[in-house]
């Protein structure tokens, strides 16, 4: 919590102490090999606090649900993809002093990713609250929030170029992503990671300082047209020949994407800022790399150590106003009038029904339920 603190990065000594309470708490209570503090998500009546797992060998916190609808993209097991991570959240209200009880979110669906890009809502702060919009969300809070999530880490996770090494598995072929710490160092005979000064001649030089930053490679890229991070690979029964190769089939960007290849958000507003935290310090400061399209992420980078946090309401930010969809209209044989005559600009008549129903009057709820008085006259009291 320190280099938040440096950074100016907003978060209150008894939050922070909550916060390193509750984490022990979750370590403890659930088969977790890793845990660290993924950030703040403010609702409208309480707030998220979110912790970022990943279980022990033999534990994966349980598998994605299916999606009921016939001819859906199947969810990434958990454990890879998008479902990398396992995220747990405690919510809290002003006032609210306890140790922090951790509520483990569902496994991310594909279905869900697509839905959140289309709609923009803020959190509650209860996870079974229902995502009224449209177009309709499928699912609740819960799974909204894992969406959004899912989305912030996997567009707005950073590292500094060379920290990570990128090996592929002679095995199974998957690519193993490696903290160039001294101990992997020793293991493979290569130097260590060589720390980045982050004055101006570093991570935060005037020019050219993208090239220093990448996106962290233990979150691989959404792709654009399903929320997944890899294209499903069809069925095939035994005895079928493979099918042919999709020509839909998107490619998700390499992993360790230099911030240099990162798209504007528009003209003159790039994706990202950087600045030093203490800059009356020079390169013994921490620098702070920020997120313009997922305003609330940060990166702060100090010697051989990067942190990232957000805090935000969980909303992206896209350079324009966000258009919200409308249902569609309704068509005209649903409508109260009949269809006009031919060549006639004029509307049909009234559709037979549909002006008597709508001047029918309702029964009083007050007086005519149980036809009593109101002030209960006939009631006698014992």
């Amino acid at each position: 919590m320190l280099c938040f603190e440096q950074a100016g990065i907003g978060l209150k000594p008894f939050e922070a102490t909550r916060i390193a309470l509750g984490l022990q708490r979750l370590a403890s209570e659930h088969p977790v090999k890793s845990v660290r503090f993924w950030g703040k998500i403010v609702g409208t009546q309480r707030d998220y606090l979110v912790a970022e797992c990943q279980f022990k060998p033999g534990h994966t916190g349980g598998e994605p649900e299916a999606s009921l609808t016939e001819g859906a993209v199947p969810p990434e097991p958990a454990g890879t993809g998008a479902n990398t991570f396992a995220y747990f959240v405690c919510q809290f209200g002003c006032g609210d002093c306890s140790c922090p009880s951790w509520t483990q979110l569902p496994h991310v669906r594909p279905e869900c990713i697509m839905a959140s890009r289309k709609i923009c809502k803020l959190f509650t702060g209860c996870l079974e609250s229902p995502v009224h919009s449209f177009p309709p969300f499928p699912g609740n809070e819960a799974d909204y929030l894992r969406a959004t999530i899912c989305r912030i880490a996997h567009g707005a996770t950073m590292s500094v170029d060379g920290m990570y090494s990128i090996e592929e598995d002679e095995e199974t072929g998957a690519q193993v992503v490696r903290l160039k710490d001294t101990e992997f160092a020793k293991e493979k005979g290569e130097p260590p990671y060589e720390e980045v000064p982050t004055g101006e001649e570093g991570l935060t030089q005037p020019e050219e300082w993208v090239n220093k930053w990448v996106h962290h490679p233990l979150y691989p890229s959404l792709l654009s047209k399903m929320g997944r991070c890899v294209w499903p690979k069809k069925e095939v029964a035994e005895g079928e020949d493979e099918p042919e190769e999709d020509e839909d089939k998107e490619e998700g960007l390499p992993l360790a994407t230099n911030l240099a290849e990162e798209t504007p958000i528009s003209e003159g507003l790039p994706a990202w800022t950087v600045r030093l935290a203490a800059p009356v310090l020079k390169e013994l400061s921490p620098a702070v790399l920020r997120s313009l399209r997922w305003p609330g992420a940060f990166c702060v980078v100090s010697g051989d150590q990067a942190v990232n946090i957000y805090i935000g309401n969980g909303q992206k930010y896209t350079g324009t106003p966000f258009q919200v969809q409308m249902p569609p209209v309704i068509p005209d044989e649903c409508g109260d009038n009949m269809p006009p005559e031919e060549g006639s600009d004029e509307p049909g008549p009234p559709r037979p029904g549909m002006k008597e129903q709508a001047d029918e009057l309702l029964p009083n709820p007050f007086n005519e339920v149980d036809q009593t008085a109101e002030n209960g006259a006939d009631e006698t009291e014992e």
